[in-house]
């Protein structure tokens, strides 16, 4: 299975959204999901470890960021999942998938 990474700094515009600025996201970070209420979680590669990554969750428009705990897995990570479950006060969900068939 191809991974598909994302190099993106900066969201795509839409009539109901103005264009944030992504530049303070380190360069090598991977987008890799967002929500509708400006979460996002990102991985960037763990320098110890080069097969894992360190997950971050952010909040773009503030750049509050927060490192996420890295649980061990048997299987490959090929999709992660951001659901929010309240506003208030914010309470999400981060779900990964892997392709262990």
């Amino acid at each position: 299975m191809k991974s598909e990474w994302m190099d993106t700094k900066e969201f795509a515009q839409s009539r109901d959204s103005n264009c944030l600025d992504l530049g303070f996201l380190p360069s090598n970070a991977r987008i890799l999901a967002t929500s509708e209420q400006g979460i996002m979680v990102y991985q960037t590669p763990d320098p110890v470890d080069f097969w894992n990554g360190v997950y971050h969750v952010c909040k773009p428009a503030t750049r509050q960021v927060l490192a996420l705990p890295n649980p061990e897995a048997k299987y490959t990570v090929c999709k992660v999942a951001l659901v929010v479950m309240g506003l208030k006060p914010l309470h999400y969900k981060i779900i990964r998938f892997s392709d262990h068939p």
